[in-house]
């Protein structure tokens, strides 16, 4: 695994896809699997090319074209009600956290602007992220406090029947790691596996 430092950014081709670059900036930590992965590899891995335009993507689809694509190498790990203390005790440890927050500059077809951003850095006062959206080509940075309270979103999900559920999260994040490191990892901060997330 390289350094948080090295991380690459990939810009979202449209106004939907922050989910897939999120994972793909994540993955660049990787490079013995970064081949395999771009935005449109994971919106196909994770099933979501018909509906990816309609309602973005889950943390459950996300999870999906991870373990596709790594043969199951990687690994995704959520935790909703998470902390400032979480996100800076993973990337004090090298690890990126995606959030998903009402950070995405363009209004979404749901009514919020929920967005992944990718963040490498926190301290006291700001958090330093690598974002999808053309606004933000550098780091993009914001106050803690600001982050704080536009730190939740909702997702669209749905039961094998098509039948749809409104579901609201707070504090979401996520990471994506090596599998075999996975268990170590669940246990540190209390997170679960993508595959378990609502609408998997």
């Amino acid at each position: 695994m390289k350094s948080i430092d090295t991380i690459k950014r990939f810009q979202q081709p449209g106004m939907v896809e922050c989910g897939p670059a999120a994972v793909c900036a994540a993955i660049s930590l990787y490079p013995d699997w970064m081949p395999k992965f771009s935005v449109g590899s994971i919106t196909t891995a994770a099933g979501v090319t018909e509906t990816i335009q309609n309602r973005g993507t889950t943390v459950a689809e996300l999870a999906k074209g991870v373990e596709v694509l790594s043969d199951r190498q990687l690994k995704l790990l959520y935790k909703v009600s998470g902390t400032i203390d979480d996100i800076r005790a993973l990337v004090d440890q090298g690890v990126p956290v995606v959030v998903d927050w009402q950070g995405s500059t363009l209004e979404g077809s749901d009514g919020n602007k929920g967005h992944y951003s990718l963040v490498i850095g926190v301290d006291d006062q700001t958090l330093r992220m690598v974002d999808s959206l053309p606004d933000f080509p550098g780091v993009r940075t914001v106050s803690v406090d600001s982050f704080e309270k536009l730190w939740w979103d909702t997702d669209s999900v749905f039961d094998k029947s098509g039948t749809e559920r409104i579901v609201s999260t707070n504090h979401l994040l996520f990471i994506i790691v090596p599998t075999s490191k996975s268990k170590d990892v669940i246990l540190q901060f209390a997170l679960s596996s993508g595959n378990t997330y609502p609408g998997s």
